[in-house]
């Protein structure tokens, strides 16, 4: 058995029923023992047993509950700009007539 702890950042968890919707997942995932969740500052501390789960797992079952481990505040920002691009083509489209 090999105990580790890690704590990881999970974006988008916006209240207490985000942490116990992730806590509750995590403690499912075989080898997990505790999970707990802090919506506030957007991380989940976890203690895990290393030889029967792995990051990897624990990232993909957070993921899997529709929160994400990966920061993806640029891809919004690129959102909307496409957004706002598209808004001034049709505009001027509106012009050439």
């Amino acid at each position: 058995m090999s105990i580790k702890n890690i704590r990881l950042k999970v974006y988008n968890m916006t209240c207490t029923s985000c942490e116990k919707t992730i806590e509750r997942v995590l403690k499912k995932l075989v080898g997990v023992f505790n999970a707990k969740a802090n919506y506030s500052g957007q991380f989940v501390d976890i203690e895990y047993d290393s030889e029967l789960c792995n990051l990897k797992d624990i990232k993909d079952c957070i993921n899997s509950t529709g929160y994400s481990t990966e920061n993806s505040s640029n891809l919004g920002f690129a959102g909307i700009l496409l957004v706002g691009m598209a808004i001034i083509l049709i505009g001027n489209s509106d012009s050439v007539k």
